[in-house]
């Protein structure tokens, strides 16, 4: 893709990123940088985030649709006070699975405790494996609810399975459940966050 540096997509089109041979180490500014677009143009398609040589940048509240893939050894990276909400639309969902050599992480693109939103999840079928999830729950999402990863049912329930990941630095919790289903698997790590691992 001939993307000028800064690198910008919109959430809609962050799969064309990952394209064969595409490399965006050489541009002045060394992200990927993923801009908001307005909810209801989102497409309920299957979206891969290709590990990049560069981190993906969010700097503002981005929703995305369809089933996302996060690829093992992909760095996403928030701005302050930036979000990740994966859409209530029928299947959507996010797939965050690592290895033990090549984890996912989401991070601040400052260390702070507390200093991006978090991940919004409202639906059914997410799975975060061998990630790191840090400095989320930099203030209240819509849901009302202040973490790394918050869940909200009001699109008729929602799920999240964790296994091996660390979780930590929230300005809230860990994980906030919002009276949904939070599968804890083997090898996690919850460590500084504010209000708690799990409420």
């Amino acid at each position: 893709i001939a993307l000028g540096g800064p690198d910008t997509d919109s959430a809609d089109a962050i799969a064309r990123l990952g394209g064969p041979g595409n490399s965006f180490a050489a541009n002045t500014v060394k992200v990927a940088r993923i801009l908001p677009v307005p909810s209801d143009t989102l497409k309920a398609q299957a979206i891969t985030w290709a590990k990049l040589d560069v981190p993906y940048s969010i700097t503002g509240s981005v929703t995305v649709s369809g089933i996302n893939t996060i690829a093992a050894g992909t760095d996403i990276v928030f701005g302050k006070g930036a979000s990740l909400a994966i859409g209530a639309s029928a299947g959507s969902s996010i797939k965050a699975i690592g290895t033990a050599t090549d984890k996912i992480t989401f991070r601040g693109d400052s260390n702070a405790v507390g200093y991006w939103q978090g991940i919004a999840l409202s639906t059914k079928g997410n799975e975060f494996a061998h990630a790191k999830i840090s400095g989320g729950g930099s203030k209240a999402n819509a849901f009302g609810q202040q973490a790394n990863i918050v869940l909200d049912g009001n699109s008729g329930g929602a799920d999240v399975s964790i296994r091996d990941c660390v979780l930590e630095n929230s300005g809230g919790y860990g994980v906030h459940n919002g009276g949904q289903t939070v599968t804890l698997g083997q090898g996690n790590v919850f460590q500084g966050n504010v209000s708690g691992d799990t409420n």
